[in-house]
């Protein structure tokens, strides 16, 4: 049986027998620059076509609060992705224009192209790591959190250099670095909880070895030395157990696979798909060849470790998920790498050579189609345009107006934009308490208890509203009865002693004014006209 050392790949020596850099590694290496640079225009193309909405805006919101309170919202709000956040808070000393703040996340996403060729180029020789590097590029799923402030693009990054490394440990353990792979997994679990999950993928890919041929004491080191980097998580995790920050995923739906593989093959339907899947089998199909051949063991690992990553993470969500709700398909954006080396291997094994090139030409032409989409409108989501309702707003404020957010969370973008206009003449005042301004952080600002009432008609509880001119911004989320029903009522409260003078719609929001002054100098047949 080869030794786990022994795997045989077209990259493996990038050097002719003369000491010089051969022919064919620097053809891969100028495509593997053009691809790198396909892949930065994809993702700078269009970066600040769309608005922030409600996520992004808390990113930005989070990354400015001073050390103290910013430390307070990591453990009580958004741990989950506490190495982007202070990242992105010493990004912001820079600049902080919407396209500035989401380059942190096209810098994560562009540095992905190259590590996932010599992943790729290591496990299955260069053409399937430049196949893969060239997927990732036009990937439209990977290009649209490129696109986002928030940090999923640095999960993909990390997930595909500790693989890597993982490999490259493997296979060249004279040069092993176990201690930088335990930090590289810490990174990935620090950029979102789920990154946590490709351990034991990792693990679980080491099991199609024979005992006697994998490290399992450095290997086993390294993941003990993986466990107390991360074990401030494991704190966080046990301690908010009774406070659920994703309260708000909706159970398991019979299509839930489906719409993740749509999306993770590149968000163009299920054309796109079945033609990646078709690839995925064809690579299925050569695991098992060699998985029976004694003389490729290697290589079959290399099959292990794509499947383990690309099943085991979706398997342990949903397993979970069927108690309590948590599968999110971007949350497993670290399986993406997964899928489409297995796609690229795919393609390089079919034979004949006409097959493979039309198997690729679709999944590209499909791929490309894909992105101009994306660029037209989102996916998963409608977008709220905060930058419409923002400027909205601003334009038609007047001294001593206020503005009360149905939703919380809407203050985060709405003070973003309100900081780039340089602008403080609204002080948002949130019909509940953001979870920024709870917990143990003690905020000035804070409405004591005592100047919080009930709303009429819902279980909220705010401070009254003050002044003449109230603005209403409220935000569309779940489209059911419930949140309209909510949202009505809180209209009335608000209309109390006032008249609603303007109302406009944006996309997943609607801003109306409510002024005192109207309210007795209207005629009676105008009220009635602006309440229907």
């Amino acid at each position: 049986m080869t030794s786990l050392s022994s795997l045989s790949t077209d990259s493996s020596n990038p050097h002719s027998e003369t000491g010089k850099p051969s022919s064919s590694f620097a053809l891969y290496a100028i495509l593997l620059s053009l691809v790198t640079c396909l892949a930065a225009f994809l993702r700078m193309h269009a970066l600040t076509a769309k608005s922030f909405w409600l996520d992004e805006g808390l990113s930005v919101e989070v990354a400015r609060l001073p050390w103290p309170r910013l430390m307070d919202a990591l453990w009580f709000g958004d741990a989950n992705m506490s190495l982007y956040l202070l990242l992105l808070r010493h990004w912001l000393t820079f600049g902080h224009s919407e396209g500035f703040i989401r380059g942190l996340s096209v810098l994560f996403s562009v540095a992905t192209v190259p590590p996932i060729f010599f992943l790729g180029a290591r496990l299955f020789g260069r053409r399937a790591g430049l196949l893969a590097a060239l997927l990732l590029a036009t990937n439209a799923y990977h290009i649209r959190y490129a696109q986002e402030a928030r940090g999923y693009a640095m999960l993909v990054f990390f997930a595909v250099v500790a693989t890597w490394l993982l490999a490259r440990n493997l296979q060249d353990p004279s040069s092993a670095r176990w201690g930088i792979y335990a930090v590289l997994c810490a990174l990935t679990t620090y950029s979102h909880f789920f990154g946590a999950l490709l351990v034991p993928a990792h693990a679980i890919s080491l099991l199609s070895w024979r005992r006697d041929e994998v490290p399992w004491r450095k290997f086993v080191g390294s993941l003990l030395a993986y466990g107390a980097m991360i074990f401030p998580i494991a704190i966080y995790v046990v301690l908010q157990a009774g406070t659920s920050p994703i309260s708000w995923v909706p159970p398991l739906q019979p299509d839930s696979l489906l719409i993740l593989g749509v999306d993770f093959s590149g968000v163009y339907g299920r054309t796109l798909l079945t033609l990646d899947v078709l690839a995925i089998g064809i690579a299925a199909l050569g695991a098992a060849r060699v998985t029976r051949s004694v003389e490729h063991t290697s290589n079959a690992w290399g099959y292990s470790l794509l499947f383990s990553w690309l099943v085991a993470p979706v398997v342990m969500v949903v397993t979970v998920s069927l108690v309590k709700p948590i599968f999110v398909p971007r949350y497993l954006s670290l399986c993406l790498p997964a899928l489409l080396l297995l796609v690229s291997v795919g393609i390089t094994r079919l034979r004949p050579a006409v097959l493979s090139w039309g198997l690729f030409v679709a999944i590209s032409v499909c791929s490309l189609q894909a992105d101009i989409r994306y660029y037209q409108y989102d996916f998963e989501m409608r977008r709220q345009d905060w930058r419409a309702v923002t400027s909205y707003v601003f334009d038609h404020a007047q001294p001593g107006d206020s503005i009360f957010f149905y939703h919380s969370g809407g203050e985060a973008p709405f003070a973003y934009y309100s900081w780039i206009k340089n602008s403080a003449s609204l002080t948002p005042k949130t019909l509940n308490e953001h979870w920024l301004k709870t917990g143990n952080s003690q905020d000035p600002f804070d409405p004591r208890p005592e100047d919080l009432v009930a709303v009429p008609g819902t279980d909220l509880r705010a401070a009254p509203p003050a002044g003449s001119r109230v603005w209403f911004v409220s935000m569309f989320l779940d489209g059911g009865w419930q949140e309209a029903d909510t949202r009505t009522a809180v209209g009335k409260w608000l209309s109390n002693g006032r008249q609603q003078v303007d109302a406009q719609e944006f996309t997943s929001l609607s801003v109306a004014l409510f002024d005192r002054n109207a309210a007795n100098s209207l005629p009676s047949r105008n009220r009635a006209s602006l309440k229907q």
